[in-house]
């Protein structure tokens, strides 16, 4: 037992704790999720990849590592030379950084487990497909790697539900127009908001646009997710729904939603105030304005003006001729 602690456990440990910089409580829960670790190599394992790779060549810290290990030690279980550094040349080959590969690999160190072919075609696809330009591709990738994980069924059809929502209403043009216009927009609200892509379509996305339907009906959520593809990545119940309310209550724009959504608590409410003030101005001067034209409309009728303008008195004068006339005098007799 000694001589396995000696030659199997203390040296990781030393490596991880002296050189990598890892606290001891930190290193015992990398050990317990991958037990594997005590076969690796240090010299020829745990230092090529920590050291060279994640730290000199990504510039990770050692906290980033120690962030990275505990969310998913089996990271160290795939071969540098063929299965790492081709997915990180690769990436650099699309312009991504070596700190955005460290992003990303922190946010999906999973990405390890993708084949370089599903990664290229899952960027293929966004690029040909729903037809992205290369930054919108980088940022899809740098926002929600978790995209190059997804099934093409999966990825499909979260595309083909958010495509849905955002079908234009009320566009009076040829096919061919409305279809470029369609698929331009949805390619702004994925390279606006990318982590919709991995949010679940039952469970997330589909009861938040059935809500927001039925406040806004579709043709405005398809134009407040024009404004702000970020609006359907905030909490339904949290965040869109108590704010939408408030909103509608103060008698506001619903559409407002996406000016109102990302400010913090107190300048919501502040906002709000204002934009109610400024609401019920409008509709005050509306009002007066209608009522206004209403009594010119009396004004007129009861001082018996024409439809020109002209009382109908000097109408009926211009029509006739009024006779004058003078009584003669009686000569008195002689």
């Amino acid at each position: 037992m000694k001589c396995i602690v000696n030659e199997g456990f203390m040296p990781r440990y030393r490596f991880l704790l002296r050189e990598v910089n890892i606290p001891r409580e930190d290193i015992v829960r990398i050990i317990k999720k991958n037990p594997r670790i005590l076969a690796m190599s240090v010299s020829q394992n745990l230092q090529p990849k920590i050291i060279f790779f994640f730290i000199m060549t990504l510039m990770m810290t050692p906290n980033d590592v120690r962030k990275l290990l505990l969310k998913y030690p089996g990271i160290l279980d795939y071969n540098l030379e063929s299965t790492i550094l081709p997915l990180t040349r690769y990436f650099l080959s699309l312009d991504i950084s070596a700190h955005e590969i460290s992003s990303i690999l922190l946010k999906f160190p999973r990405l390890v487990n993708c084949s370089l072919a599903k990664v290229k075609h899952v960027v293929g696809y966004l690029r040909f497909e729903l037809g992205l330009d290369a930054d919108g591709v980088r940022k899809v990738l740098y926002q929600a790697p978790e995209v190059v994980g997804l099934s093409s069924d999966n990825l499909e059809g979260k595309l083909a539900y958010i495509s849905d929502v955002l079908v234009p209403a009320g566009r009076n043009e040829t096919e061919e127009n409305t279809t470029d216009y369609h698929a331009e927009m949805l390619a702004k609200v994925i390279v606006g908001m990318p982590s919709l892509l991995h949010l679940n379509v039952e469970k997330n996305l589909k009861p938040k646009v059935e809500y927001l339907t039925s406040k806004l009906g579709k043709a405005g959520l398809a134009r407040a997710l024009d404004r702000m593809p970020m609006l359907l990545a905030y909490s339904l119940d949290n965040r869109i729904k108590p704010r939408l309310e408030m909103i509608l209550d103060a008698n506001v724009d619903g559409g407002k939603i996406t000016v109102g959504i990302p400010k913090s608590e107190r300048d919501f409410l502040h906002w709000l105030d204002a934009s109610a003030r400024k609401a019920q101005q409008k509709d005050s001067m509306r009002k007066t304005s209608t009522r206004q034209s209403y009594l010119d409309v009396i004004d007129d009728r009861d001082n018996g003006r024409a439809s020109d303008g002209e009382p109908r008195v000097q109408q009926i004068e211009k029509k006739s001729k009024i006779m004058h006339w003078t009584r003669p005098r009686r000569t008195s007799k002689s």
